[in-house]
């Protein structure tokens, strides 16, 4: 046991034999019978280490013999079970292995070891359920074992559960991240990028939907820059440059630098990639993705899905890709045409797919550190696609040939694959209304609109009811397309089509009757003149809008802002009193009057008009980030709190509604708070 303790293994050997040759095998005290089975355990122990660094067959044999010996002077030792599944184990007699981790396991039921061997055994099998649960065991009687959590993450891909995969995955990369370069290999180091890939396209996804979006936004930042850092490891590294594996390597780097808005390095490595490999189709297939995504260079794109295809007649995403782009030039029928070629493979063995998102779009934004996240403006090119996307993207292209009886079922197969997608039945609603199908449209305006309030959707199902019959109906709907866009004179156009003498109108709105003289035209010239400078022309075309109809309460906003403008704040106080006085719930008019007062020194009453716009308006994000700034006070902490909860509202609200300079300010201060 000394020489064991000092790793003098051949001399510790020597002694149990030593031992076990002189003992006296009858002994008839129970206590010897132990002592001999702890010599032949132990001797086998040894045995089985040194056949696991030398890779002897003998040893190993030699160690099972000593094994069995020690079961045979005493079968209760549990040890002696596990070191036997790991003598059949290596000799490849895993059924045996797994009869000796159960029964080492109805020994020691707390002990993680057979659990986590009998889940190793279970994954070579490709029984990954039942290796989770061994994993789930262990963990639970040893959760600081790193090991355990990636072995687990492994079996979890391996069954489709990549979200719970990810989770493990977090744990190995903070606490244990060499763990993924066991073999220190290339592949190791291209395994690892790819995980940090795969969650921080998660992170970035949950931020989107998350109230602490700038915490998510800036974990995936990390991962994407320790994928770029493997990836430089793999091709620095990799002695086989001349396949496809290293190409790979430079596609996926060239991904996380686009998702990184770095362009210029994206390009260079699918360059790269493509000239490495120039039969490799998904190098074309991602070099057209950032042509049509980046540049909207739809001829440039079509070239690289072409090449594509030709280098891959198979490639679903190709395939795909080049419907999309055909679509954006106006060639629908060809669109149609390679959709139908999509339609037709197996699309979800082409395109590597970074992440298993639940619908055909994405809405990645900029992160709180101005490290920018690749944002799509044309939200169906991304490598990540399937057959419901497909069947949308078909259905578009139906819709622009005038085919409304084949979009609408495209549409409706993607509705069926994502139910909670708003923008489905949207697209839905619209081939119904063309085709006809008024009442239908109308059902699937009804859903978009409890999940979205969207002025086109109420405009389009006042456009519905109006033409079956439902006057008031659609007077209902052009009003709130109103109050979401005031500014859409088509809108008031159509709410004056709609009124018959049985619709009743709210008595603070006033249906603006077809005269040359339009109040709606003069406001809305208005605010365009307003937006390329001329504020002078804009207060005179509000001038006129109020003198033709005095009872509108979004001309008089309109001119408040644009008196504010101009410096003549108590002008426009009186103004967005007025507005305020017609229409006692306009957020928009409280938020405005706000703005007048805190530059007239009335923070007090600012504060108050922020918290009526916000009770008018609950995601009114500018209103949360001025009422923020109104009521911080440095030399007070309970004010930096409450400020902050205000900031983090408006940094949700402005992210969704793309007002990102606002949204980077309302970031750049809460650090500055913290």
């Amino acid at each position: 046991m000394a020489r064991e303790k000092i790793n003098d293994r051949n001399g510790a050997i020597d002694d149990f034999s030593q031992y076990i040759w002189y003992s006296n095998y009858n002994a008839p005290g129970f206590k010897d019978r132990e002592l001999l089975a702890q010599a032949y355990y132990q001797r086998g122990v040894l045995k089985l280490a040194m056949a696991e660094e030398q890779r002897q067959l003998k040893l190993l044999e030699a160690a099972r013999s000593d094994f069995q010996q020690a079961f045979k002077y005493n079968p209760n030792k549990s040890e002696v079970y596990f070191n036997l599944a790991s003598v059949a184990s290596l000799l490849d007699h895993q059924s045996l292995a797994l009869d000796y981790y159960q029964r080492f396991i109805g020994y020691e039921t707390e002990n993680y070891r057979g659990y986590y061997h009998r889940g190793q055994l279970y994954s070579r099998w490709g029984n990954y359920a039942e290796a989770i649960k061994d994993y789930d065991l262990a963990i639970l009687y040893q959760p600081d074992l790193i090991e355990l959590y990636y072995n687990r993450a492994i079996a979890l891909e391996k069954i489709g559960r990549k979200r719970d995969a990810f989770k493990d995955y977090k744990i190995v990369l903070k606490c244990s991240p060499k763990l993924f370069l066991a073999k220190n290999a290339p592949s190791s180091y291209q395994n690892r990028a790819r995980v940090q890939i795969e969650i921080a396209d998660e992170e970035v996804e949950l931020a989107n939907l998350s109230s602490n979006s700038p915490q998510g936004y800036q974990t995936a930042i990390e991962y994407y820059n320790g994928a770029i850092k493997d990836l430089q490891l793999v091709i620095r590294i990799n002695p086989n440059y001349d396949k496809i594996p290293h190409a790979r390597a430079f596609l996926k780097r060239g991904y996380a630098h686009l998702r990184l808005n770095n362009n210029q390095g994206a390009i260079q490595d699918y360059n790269q990639a493509i000239y490495l490999q120039p039969q490799d189709a998904k190098a074309y297939v991602y070099r057209g993705l950032m042509r049509a995504n980046k540049y909207q260079e739809y001829a440039g794109a079509l070239e690289d899905f072409t090449a594509a295809v030709a280098r891959n007649r198979h490639d679903a995403a190709a395939h795909y890709h080049r419907g999309l782009v055909l679509y954006k030039l106006g060639r629908y029928q060809e669109a149609v045409d390679n959709y139908n070629i999509a339609l037709d493979q197996d699309d979800r063995i082409n395109t590597p797919s970074f992440t298993s998102r639940s619908v055909c779009s994405e809405n990645i934004r900029e992160s709180a550190e101005k490290n920018y996240f690749y944002d799509s403006r044309e939200t169906d090119f991304r490598p990540n696609y399937n057959l419901s996307c497909h069947a949308q993207a078909r259905g578009d292209a139906y819709f622009a040939l005038k085919n409304f009886a084949a979009a609408e079922r495209d549409y409706t197969t993607y509705i069926v694959a994502y139910p909670n997608d708003p923008e489905g039945y949207h697209k839905r609603a619209n081939a119904r209304f063309e085709k006809g199908d008024k009442q239908g449209a109308i059902e699937d305006y009804n859903v978009f609109l409890q999940k979205v309030r969207d002025a086109r959707i109420f405009y389009s199902r006042g456009n519905s009811s109006a033409d079956v019959g439902d006057d008031q109906g659609a007077i209902t709907d052009y009003l709130q397309s109103l109050s979401i866009n005031p500014i859409d004179v088509t809108v008031y156009s159509n709410r004056g089509n709609a009124r018959t003498d049985t619709a009743t109108i709210p008595d603070n709105v006033q249906v603006t009757p077809r005269i040359s003289a339009n109040p709606i035209a003069y406001n809305n010239r208005g605010i365009i003149r307003r937006q390329t400078g001329d504020k002078e022309g804009a207060l005179d075309d509000l001038d006129r809008a109020i003198r033709l109809n005095s009872n509108n309460p979004i001309t008089y906003n309109n001119r408040g802002v644009i008196r504010f403008d101009l410096g003549d704040n108590v002008g426009a106080l009186e103004d967005l009193n007025i507005a305020i006085a017609l229409q006692s719930n306009y957020a928009e008019a409280y938020y405005n009057r706000g703005l007048v007062k805190e530059k007239m020194g009335d923070k007090k009453g600012a504060i108050a008009d922020y918290q009526l716009a916000i009770t008018y308006q609950p995601n009114y994000g500018e209103a949360y980030y001025n009422l923020a700034l109104a009521t911080y006070d440095d030399k007070n902490p309970s004010s930096r709190v409450v400020s902050l909860n205000y900031l983090q509202k408006a940094a949700n609200a402005l992210i969704k509604t793309g007002n990102l300079e606002l949204y980077e300010r309302a970031v750049e201060w809460m650090l500055k708070m913290q």
